[in-house]
């Protein structure tokens, strides 16, 4: 994750799978020398909640940025607007979620990225 340039997500559609989950936790705040397993535990921690709503496929914690962004890929469109529905708003140690549907190409984007660092 050597790029600090966050990928622009496009809006999702009725037919996305992807939920954009943010300020799930604060990246200026994370210090993995005392927790260094933090990113692994919140993929974990996210991936167990959003799969009471559908098949999770694949969830991503992105450390960059200032509002602790969680992709989270469901197998189907329905899946993920339960989710978004249920999680939108919900509060989190403090801080109010915000979920929404966003287009699915996100996860290229994330994939070139990760292969360009």
């Amino acid at each position: 994750w050597s790029q600090t340039v966050l990928p622009a997500p496009k809006p999702g559609t009725p037919t996305s799978r992807t939920l954009l989950l943010q300020n799930m936790f604060t990246p200026s705040a994370v210090d993995l020398r005392k927790e260094p397993r933090f990113y692994e535990e919140m993929r974990e921690d996210t991936h167990d909640e959003c799969a009471k709503f559908g098949k999770v496929l694949h969830v991503t914690v992105d450390p960059r940025g200032a509002s602790g962004l969680i992709y989270v890929f469901y197998e189907t469109p329905q899946q993920r607007l339960a989710a978004e529905m249920q999680l939108n708003g919900r509060w989190f140690e403090g801080k109010k979620i915000v979920a929404m549907g966003i287009d699915d190409s996100i996860w290229e984007m994330l994939a070139a990225q990760a292969h360009a660092g």
